[in-house]
């Protein structure tokens, strides 16, 4: 392949990863329900947020994270995730590391905070 043949390819990645990252916010944003057409769609991470921030509610985060992205969008695949808790800030930072089977693209890492706002990438 030429040069400019690799840069396309590079350029669709990022705009594929880009669209998948938006995914993965849209599904921690969404509350399950909320959406008419799709009433399956989304994991509610706000709702940990009402208890007090301890490790066990990052557990069950980690594990929510897990479970419904592994369910909801199938691109991708998590091969680290850390969820830990910032009780002055009230809420939780979310590490994690994905691998995007159809881009054959490996370890790219996300950072993000749930909070009472909702989820956001860093």
């Amino acid at each position: 392949p030429t040069d400019k043949a690799l840069n396309l390819t590079d350029v669709r990645d990022i705009r594929d990863i880009h669209a998948i990252q938006q995914s993965v916010a849209n599904i921690f944003n969404t509350r399950p329900g909320e959406k008419l057409l799709n009433p399956y769609l989304g994991i509610d991470l706000t709702k940990f947020l009402f208890d007090p921030i301890t490790e066990q509610g990052a557990d069950l985060i980690a594990r929510t994270v897990l479970n419904g992205l592994q369910a909801q969008e199938p691109r991708v695949t998590i091969t680290k995730l850390s969820v830990t808790g910032n009780v002055p800030q009230n809420e939780y930072h979310i590490k994690f590391i994905i691998d995007f089977l159809e881009l054959d693209v490996s370890k790219v890492e996300f950072n993000g905070a749930v909070s009472t706002d909702g989820f956001k990438f860093n």
